[in-house]
């Protein structure tokens, strides 16, 4: 059914793993008549498809105890075949779960496609649809303790997803403490994330550690808290501390109040894949169809931005041999940028629609040292015309 969606709102075109004969009687009974496509691993029909999969699986984990014999196995199971499909370009993005535990789900993916270029570890984040707007909470499905410096990621994973979406993030780390009220190492493991986070990230809005309440009342923490980051505006994710928090948090919400979301969305994949939750309903999936689809445009863009400007030089006037920065802990962003002597150089792997936050950091290293600076919007009209900075 929730194909039926997709393809008749034209979402997307869906492509559909298992048994065909099954597949299609349940067409038959949901009026569903398109021409899609129906594919089973183990039907002899796809043994091509198959065999190349599996040489190149096996290309990627000969080294890790993995056989051809073993690989040709693997890929008869559906998340296998799928993740393959993905891998390869034979497909786009993405769906399972529904029927089967996140555990069993995501080892395929991650060992077929793997993940995003400077990403330590996945997250996923929930899109709960309330009455004051999209609230993204992250990770609701897979770390279950993680460190200050892994919480920090889940934030800039977080940060990025919602400016894919178009949002304008306002993040608030989440803890029982409110700024150095706890010196316990849960506090403490909250408060070195945000530190991190303002450290190499000081444009994102993010800031804690702090109480749920607190975060989500914009005048009783400006009143309290004028000096945060978040005071005045309106919160707009919640990073929570651990696994136990953040998911019980989202399924809390859900339930109590009725409240619809999205996801789990996966962030820090290489390609679009997100897991469902076991026994997703049609309007769950149906969503995560529409996010996977914007995920997989989204990298698209990315892989076509990574061929066309992998690495841009611009001639320079002189630069003092002092004006030396970088950006290279933005793991969101993927962003290097450094001016060691008369040339500066930028290395970009990623984000069109970030070049401003390029900008910024070369503007305000720039004007430090008594310069001023010319630089394109769109880094691809950087680099087609060689602008130059000049004094």
């Amino acid at each position: 059914k929730a194909a039926q969606i997709i393809f008749e709102e034209g979402i997307g075109i869906p492509i559909l793993l298992g048994r065909k004969d099954i597949i299609l009687e349940l067409m038959k009974e949901i009026d569903f008549d398109a021409d899609i496509e129906i594919l089973d691993p183990k039907n002899d029909d796809q043994n091509h498809k198959l065999k190349e999969y599996a040489k190149i699986y096996w290309s990627q984990r000969q080294r890790k105890g993995v056989t051809l014999y073993a690989s040709e196995k693997l890929m008869r199971e559906r998340n296998y075949f799928a993740s393959m499909m993905v891998n390869v370009g034979d497909a786009d993005a993405m769906i399972s779960g529904y029927s089967r535990a996140y555990p069993i789900v995501i080892k395929p993916v991650l060992e077929t496609i793997g993940k995003f270029d400077g990403v330590n570890k996945i997250a996923t984040t929930n899109i709960m649809l309330t009455n004051r707007g999209p609230l993204f909470i992250s990770d609701t499905s897979i770390n279950i303790n993680p460190t200050a410096k892994e919480l920090a990621n889940i934030a800039q994973m977080t940060n990025y997803t919602m400016k894919m979406f178009g949002i304008k993030p306002v993040i608030a780390m989440i803890s029982y403490a409110n700024f150095g009220s706890s010196k316990s190492p849960e506090a403490i493991k909250v408060r070195e994330a945000v530190s991190y986070l303002h450290k190499i990230s000081p444009e994102t809005i993010v800031d804690g550690e702090l109480q749920t309440d607190f975060a989500l009342n914009s005048s009783l923490l400006k009143k309290t808290f004028p000096f945060s980051k978040l005071a005045g505006k309106k919160v707009n994710a919640l990073i929570f501390p651990n696994l136990d928090s953040a998911n019980s948090n989202y399924k809390l919400l859900k339930e109590l109040n009725n409240i619809e979301t999205i996801g789990p969305i996966m962030l820090g994949m290489r390609k679009a894949v997100h897991i469902l939750q076991l026994g997703a309903s049609v309007e769950e999936i149906v969503n995560i169809a529409a996010v996977a689809v914007v995920d997989a445009r989204q990298k698209e863009k990315i892989k076509l931005l990574k061929e066309e400007v992998d690495i841009l030089s611009l001639s320079a006037t002189p630069i003092p041999r002092s004006l030396n920065f970088a950006l290279a802990e933005l793991k969101d962003f993927s962003i290097i940028a450094t001016a060691p002597s008369n040339r500066l150089a930028v290395k970009t792997f990623v984000y069109k629609y970030n070049t401003n936050l390029i900008n910024e950091a070369i503007q305000r290293e720039l004007l430090r040292s008594g310069q001023t600076y010319y630089l394109c919007n769109d880094l691809r009209l950087v680099h087609d015309r060689k602008v130059r900075i000049e004094d």
